[in-house]
């Protein structure tokens, strides 16, 4: 379980807007679920003591067609049909050709690469798909990338320290790919989508409806919601975090008011059978959907007494909400609390 910024920084970069931790429970979801959870943060503690090589992050059935592959950056998706994948984001940088490899080991060719926005510890992995594959986002998402490009690089020893004392062969070939990676030019077309959308489209995948829902500023100012009809699933992206305090990248468009009616729009996409995949935490249903929107009106509503009181920023940041107390991401808490009270102060 990561729980400190080091930790942080070591799986997702200095600028990096969303922590990867583990939640403290499963929430109300299938048993099949339940059953193939992997751990869901840093090295897997199968490759540490050397069990198992391969796959590195082994997809964990959600449907028939869908599957989830957690560790190392956000949650990824996959979605197979027609004898195709899809995959939505790419985790940390260094990782992407390994995710390529665990996503096609399902036996079907790898044909599209969704971003749910812009964040590092989504769009890391995108030097490994940009050269031959569609990679897809919302078209703010491309300037963010194309302005945060020197951190990719910077962070490529991260992923070294990350994997030195991992002696498997899959280890060992992520290292040497990531030292390969440090050795080529890296241009803003290495990590940026190649193809681009406002978002509220649907696509056409295997066969199936896929529909990209864009609500407008919430976590970033590019979020897409990613919902899969005839599936039941959808990934949320850092819209949701399960169990985990949210971070809020205000630089990048977050808004307290912006990211509950983005995750209003999710809720209204839902039934009791729907799997959402959230950008961190484990894998849930609507109530993890209904608990970020509880969290956000909640933490508000303290924020508001709190500048009614006259109470500055940083007192605010010290207050303790028992209900989440064993939420993960304590080092988040304070720039969750520190957003929501400068937006209460502003009178939104």
């Amino acid at each position: 379980m990561l729980s400190t910024r080091r930790e942080f920084l070591a799986t997702s970069g200095v600028f990096a807007a969303t922590a990867f931790f583990a939640s403290s429970a499963l929430g109300a979801i299938p048993a099949r679920i339940a059953a193939g959870r992997v751990r869901s943060g840093g090295v897997r503690n199968d490759l540490r003591q050397g069990a198992s090589e391969d796959p590195y992050f082994p997809p964990v059935k959600i449907t028939d067609n869908v599957y989830s592959l957690t560790g190392e950056g956000g949650n990824s998706l996959v979605f197979v049909a027609g004898g195709e994948a899809l995959l939505i984001d790419t985790k940390n940088v260094g990782f992407g050709s390994q995710l390529r490899r665990d996503v096609e080991s399902l036996g079907a060719p790898l044909k599209m690469v969704i971003n749910t926005h812009h964040h590092y510890d989504h769009t890391g992995g995108n030097a490994a798909f940009t050269k031959d594959l569609t990679v897809l986002a919302h078209e703010t998402a491309k300037q963010r990338i194309g302005d945060q490009i020197q951190l990719y690089s910077r962070n490529l020893p991260q992923t070294l320290r990350t994997l030195k004392d991992v002696s498997t062969p899959t280890a060992k070939k992520i290292m040497a790919e990531t030292e390969a990676l440090g050795k080529e030019a890296v241009t803003p077309a290495t990590y940026q989508p190649t193809k681009t959308t406002k978002g509220n489209e649907t696509l056409t995948f295997g066969g199936e409806r896929i529909e990209l829902v864009h609500v407008g500023p919430g976590h970033t100012d590019n979020d897409l919601i990613v919902f899969f009809p005839k599936q039941n699933v959808i990934h949320t992206g850092d819209l949701v975090f399960n169990k985990v305090h949210p971070y809020f990248d205000t630089a990048g468009g977050a808004t307290v008011q912006g990211w509950i009616k983005s995750i209003e729009k999710i809720i209204s996409l839902c039934n009791e059978k729907t799997v959402l995949v959230p950008g961190h935490g484990d894998v849930s249903d609507v109530q993890a959907a209904q608990a970020q929107i509880a969290y956000h009106r909640r933490v508000l509503d303290e924020a508001r007494k709190a500048v009614a009181a006259k109470k500055t920023r940083e007192e605010f940041q010290k207050t303790v909400i028992d209900e989440y107390k064993a939420y993960t991401g304590d080092w988040i808490k304070p720039i969750a609390f520190g957003a929501i009270f400068d937006e209460a102060a502003s009178g939104k």
